[in-house]
């Protein structure tokens, strides 16, 4: 223990009388050990940590694929995403589609962010609200009184994170609509910047080639993502047959949640960026290592 002291005393004594080469040595291990930190947070972030969900692992993403343009991804529309909810029985499936809301009726208008989600979505995701409640299946159908749900940063910003807030009247578009829940802080899928969620109307009546929502599935019990695949291709085929001027060529493909946002570019990306890293490192502590030695060799 006194000679660890006495190291310790001699190094700090060294550093000291040669600021010129402490300085160096501190530079070289900063790039590194930065460059890593830069490099390993989103991998961490994006690739290691699970998602925030519970039971992730059965959460996955179904699109339709343009068999004739290199199995490219394509949304659902409403009439197509309700036969598959329908004849589904591998997966519960949920839609979801981006849309901006004008925010008036309490203090300032305001531009949000927002999705129209199927009755079914939180549910799916395995998520329900902070307080509150989430949409009922009721709610897709036309002529159901308009309610949403707000997220929890727009409650706290624009409703002083008041609970009083279950009931209030807002308007989104011109429409009034009532607030039913507030969802957790930190909720967002797939967009982390979505404020403010209102229910999908189901119309059969839709457009069959208007295509704008994408879909989250919750594997069922016992059910494995090969047979969700195999049965999404079965129903995609029947579609074809039974419309073939609107569904032409389009199979089904599914993925989970991870693949779906990393595909293969961004992991391979990773692992080179972290390799690349990891030996700028090496690269600097040699170099601290070189230059102590040439200091000792010196004295």
């Amino acid at each position: 223990m006194g000679n660890l002291v006495q190291d310790i005393r001699y190094a700090f004594r060294f550093l000291v009388k040669r600021p010129g080469i402490s300085l160096l040595a501190v530079l070289c291990l900063a790039i590194g050990i930065g460059a890593n930190a830069a490099i390993f947070s989103p991998v961490d972030l994006f690739m290691i940590r699970p998602f925030p969900y519970p039971h992730a692992d059965r959460l996955v993403v179904p699109w339709l694929s343009d068999l004739g343009g290199g199995d490219q991804t394509v949304p659902f529309s409403v009439p197509d995403y309700v036969d598959f909810r329908a004849q589904s029985r591998t997966l519960e499936l949920a839609a979801t589609g981006e849309r901006a809301f004008n925010l008036s009726g309490t203090d300032e208008p305001e531009r949000l962010d927002g999705e129209v989600v199927s009755a079914n979505y939180f549910h799916v995701l395995g998520v329900a609200p902070l307080f509150g409640r989430g949409f009922r299946p009721e709610e897709e159908h036309s002529g159901s009184a308009p309610v949403a749900v707000l997220s929890y940063p727009l409650w706290a910003r624009r409703f002083g994170a008041d609970r009083r807030v279950l009931g209030e009247r807002i308007k989104l578009d011109g429409m009034p609509y009532t607030v039913v829940g507030v969802m957790p802080r930190g909720f967002g899928f797939p967009n982390a910047s979505s404020q403010i969620w209102t229910p999908l109307v189901v119309d059969r009546h839709d457009a069959r080639d208007s295509r704008w929502f994408a879909t989250a599935g919750r594997l069922a019990p016992g059910a494995s993502l090969s047979q969700a695949r195999a049965e999404l291709t079965g129903i995609a085929a029947r579609l074809e047959q039974a419309y073939p001027e609107t569904n032409r060529r389009l199979g089904a493909t599914i993925s989970t949640v991870r693949d779906n946002f990393f595909g293969r570019e961004f992991v391979f990306g990773s692992v080179i960026s972290s390799v690349a890293t990891a030996f700028l490192l090496l690269i600097a502590a040699a170099n601290v290592a070189n230059l102590l030695l040439a200091q000792a060799a010196g004295r």
